[in-house]
């Protein structure tokens, strides 16, 4: 295997661990006045074995929320656990330092959506993914009326993917 497919994802399964366990990803986009960068937590939807889209959601008052009204194309970036390795623990010395890490980028169409049954649902899907292995889990119901009232402050997107790697 050459260079960095040997490093590649093995599988789709491997693609949706890795943002199932680390969902805030970073997404880099462009604006009249340049390029940003913006975090939000995501969840990965499939369609059939391949990654379909990305939903999340944003402040309604950043500067991505601001620039997605119609889709526009971002890459989103998925970083997950990472550590140094040190020659230090070969028997081989004369090895170089390396990096063990786990990412994935995503080539997308992203756009916002100002569909209360959409937002909603991210919510809770997030919320289940991330509350899923606690003892007692917790859920967005258990917010009452507080949910609408911060629901305000935020927009959901989606993030069709065109293409990827991990």
């Amino acid at each position: 295997m050459a260079g960095a497919q040997k490093f590649a994802a093995r599988s789709t399964a491997d693609l949706v661990r890795l943002i199932r366990q680390s969902p805030l990803v970073w997404i880099f986009a462009r604006d009249d006045d340049g390029y940003f960068a913006t975090a939000a937590p995501v969840c990965l939807h499939l369609s059939g074995d391949e990654p379909a889209s990305l939903q999340g959601h944003l402040p309604r008052a950043s500067r991505l929320a601001r620039s997605i009204d119609s889709p526009t194309e971002a890459l989103v970036v998925a970083a997950g656990p990472n550590a140094y390795i040190s020659p230090s623990w070969f028997s081989d010395r004369t090895q170089a330092p390396t990096w063990n890490f786990v990412s994935a980028q995503f080539r997308v169409k992203i756009e916002s959506s100002d569909d209360p049954r959409i937002l909603a649902d991210h919510l809770d899907e997030l919320v289940g993914i991330m509350e899923r292995d606690r003892e007692k889990p917790w859920s967005v119901a258990e917010m009452g009326g507080r949910r609408e009232e911060l629901a305000r402050r935020i927009v959901a997107f989606d993030a069709a993917i065109g293409s990827w790697d991990g």
